[in-house]
């Protein structure tokens, strides 16, 4: 039976606040939502319930849920956190609204707000920033959570090279031993630009010397990176294996063409000389012959 609005407002104004409940799906969502309004001055329960069952609702308009979701904190903060938890975990609400849902929770159960941003810093179908965002919210909440979200993204070959290593960035304050081999792991990653590479190597100093210097030897010797760069690598690496670094260095000479010019003497081959041309064969001469001497007087 479908009821007009006139009509539930009649029901409402004359007290009967349950009567929401059994026709609020007659209705569309706006109704909906201003019948669970006008509950709150009649029966606070039975509004918290509307509201409730409003914000639950997966056919309900995203932003009319999140609305209920927040009018329902003033009736009932309990159902309201595990309202606002439900939403943000939806993945059929749009990203923006998760988030938002998720932002609601802090104050009301800060345990349901951490696991909702971590969730969606775990989702690879929320957007890449907002992902961010959402592990950024956790350092305030959970730094064992945080630390976990900010080495997914940065792990993630899907996310853009920037924002894995803003994510990485954010590492060492949270678990240095972590952040070491998410670094180590983006020093290594072919995929990612030769400075982005660089500059992860440059922030394991400090958090783990034997990986720094192994990150810092593979830039120095792979010969698909930037011959700055590899010799930038070969000098930091000379802080921690001078040894290793004079090898990648002479390496480095080697594999650069000589400059126009004289080479020197020491690199100096053999000099090839073109071939001679073949002789020709020599005609039989007659044999010589002396003359007489006059005799001597004597």
């Amino acid at each position: 039976m479908y009821l007009d609005r006139a009509t539930v407002e009649m029901y409402l104004d004359f007290g009967w606040a349950m009567f929401a409940e059994k026709a609020g799906t007659a209705m569309d969502d706006d109704d909906r939502a201003e019948a669970a309004r006008r509950l709150t001055r009649l029966d606070r329960r039975a509004a918290a319930a509307a509201f409730r069952d409003i914000a639950d609702d997966e056919c309900v308009e995203d932003a009319v849920r999140l609305e209920a979701a927040e009018n329902l904190a003033a009736l009932d903060p309990r159902s309201a956190a595990e309202a606002l938890r439900g939403i943000a975990a939806d993945e059929g609400v749009e990203d923006a609204l998760r988030y938002e849902a998720a932002d609601r929770l802090p104050g009301l159960d800060d345990r349901l707000a951490a696991h909702a941003f971590r969730e969606m810093a775990g989702d690879e179908g929320v957007e890449d920033a907002l992902r961010l965002e959402a592990a950024d919210r956790l350092r305030g909440l959970d730094e064992r959570l945080a630390a976990q979200a900010f080495r997914d993204i940065a792990r993630d070959e899907g996310v853009e090279d920037a924002l894995r290593y803003e994510a990485a960035e954010r590492l060492p304050g949270l678990d240095g031993r972590v952040a070491a081999e998410v670094f180590r792991d983006m020093a290594a990653d072919e995929g990612l630009e030769d400075a982005l590479r660089y500059e992860a190597a440059l922030h394991l100093p400090g958090l783990d010397d034997r990986l720094a210097a192994e990150a810092l030897r593979d830039i120095a010797d792979d010969e698909g990176i930037d011959e700055g760069l590899r010799m930038e690598a070969a000098e930091r690496l000379a802080e921690f294996d001078p040894r290793s670094a004079a090898e990648v260095l002479r390496g480095i000479r080697e594999d650069q063409p000589w400059p126009r010019g004289r080479r020197p003497f020491a690199h100096a081959g053999p000099v090839l000389m073109p071939p001679m041309p073949p002789m020709s064969p020599m005609l039989p001469q007659p044999p010589l012959s002396r003359p007489q001497r006059p005799p001597r007087p004597w």
